[in-house]
């Protein structure tokens, strides 16, 4: 299950991968740090 798992999380796109650790929830703590120092994906 694990190697599933991984495979699962390994095989996100960068976009999908922001959405699943919530960072593109309105609330987001770190949002400026996202938006102002990180490049966008």
């Amino acid at each position: 299950h694990v190697d599933a798992a991984l495979q699962w999380v390994l095989g996100l796109s960068p976009q999908d991968a922001l959405r699943k650790a919530g960072c593109l929830a309105e609330g987001f703590w770190l949002r400026d740090l996202l938006e102002n120092f990180w490049r966008p994906t």
